[in-house]
């Protein structure tokens, strides 16, 4: 009997009341075809029939597990690392401070570039808005506080307001003891370039062939010059 291409052999009208593991011990008490909850028999069961069905049933269950727990059955992905995360990525932007941070031969460094950050932030809090945009703290050094400013104008003023400006660092912590004004005159931005409309070869002819039909005029000058220039 070929259990491949006909339909599943049941032992009652229920579908599926027969469980695998029981047909065998159903074929040793010699029941034909009765269903273990005891529904109606089908009556072309036969002891042979069940003990086919029942080494069918193994065999399908031997397969499934096997292609189950199949060692090719595709593995779970790995969790990736989780946000905010210390690890190292050349693949992805680093921050200043983490580059700094991973070894001691920039503590130094680190410091300095952490002290100058701190003095911006009170430096913006305690000078005007005109003298906090242009005036750019340096390093401490023996006390002195070196403060970099754009213009001879701008030094000017900053010296003006130096002593109450010192003591207001002191009330915030700052180890200074005097301050050190200089110019650093910022970098003169390059003015945006003036776009010039540009006429193509064969429009300049033609304007010049225009100006040439034209009778001596200012229009006509006018003409001839544009030709020209944009002939070169």
């Amino acid at each position: 009997m070929d259990f491949s291409t006909r339909p599943r052999v049941r032992l009652c009208q229920q579908q599926d009341h027969w469980p695998s593991g029981q047909a065998e011990s159903a074929v040793d008490m010699g029941v034909h075809g009765m269903c273990e909850r005891r529904c109606a028999p089908l009556p072309h069961v036969t002891t042979g029939t069940i003990a086919a069905w029942a080494r069918t049933r193994r065999g399908y269950h031997s397969k499934s597990q096997m292609s189950r727990f199949s060692p090719f059955s595709r593995q779970s992905p790995k969790p990736g690392p989780k946000l905010g995360s210390r690890s190292f990525d050349v693949r992805r932007p680093q921050a200043v401070a983490e580059v700094l941070n991973r070894t001691d031969a920039f503590a130094a460094l680190r410091a300095g570039v952490e002290q100058v950050a701190a003095l911006e932030r009170d430096l913006s809090e305690l000078l005007p808005d005109y003298l906090a945009t242009s005036v750019e703290p340096g390093f401490i050094k023996d006390g002195v506080l070196a403060l970099f400013a754009a213009h001879n104008a701008l030094a000017a003023r900053l010296r003006h307001l130096e002593p109450r400006l010192l003591s207001d660092l002191q009330q915030r912590g700052w180890p200074v003891n005097s301050l050190k004004i200089r110019v650093r005159p910022q970098p003169a931005k390059e003015p945006p370039r003036v776009k010039q409309a540009r006429m193509s070869r064969a429009g300049a002819d033609a304007l010049h062939e225009l100006s040439e039909s034209l009778e001596p005029s200012p229009l006509q000058a006018a003409l001839a010059r544009m030709a020209a220039r944009h002939r070169k």
